[in-house]
């Protein structure tokens, strides 16, 4: 009876080291995945930056440039604004709903992706 009782116990802790095994093991797939999703948020982030960046720059030349054309500066910022208008407009009204759901999309895929050869 008590080579039974023996036997249990060292079961018992076995099955508790697995448990606690398991545990860590998916913590570490947690942190991976969520190191993974926080660089590509970062890397995103800064190309994103840049590309506004860029895109301002190259706005304010455009402003500069139609309002030479046009005679003031200032006609070549308010047409260029009234375009963007015009576009974010477009876009609230056609796109809204397939931006949010690619957006969606994108971040499950990133979540459920696997990483780096691990289930």
């Amino acid at each position: 009876m008590e080579h039974v009782a023996n036997s249990i116990s060292q079961l018992s802790k076995a099955v508790g080291r697995q448990l606690r095994l398991l545990v860590d093991l998916q913590r570490l797939k947690l942190v991976l995945k969520l190191s993974e999703l926080f660089s590509t948020f970062i890397t995103s982030l800064l190309v994103w930056g840049m590309l506004t960046l860029i895109f301002l720059l190259l706005n304010a030349a455009a402003a500069i440039w139609l309002g030479t054309l046009l005679g003031a500066s200032y006609w070549g910022f308010l047409v260029l604004a009234m375009a963007y208008l015009l576009l974010l407009l477009v876009f609230l009204v056609v796109f809204k709903s397939a931006f949010k759901r690619q957006m969606r999309n994108t971040f499950i895929r990133l979540s459920f992706e696997n990483s780096g050869g691990t289930t």
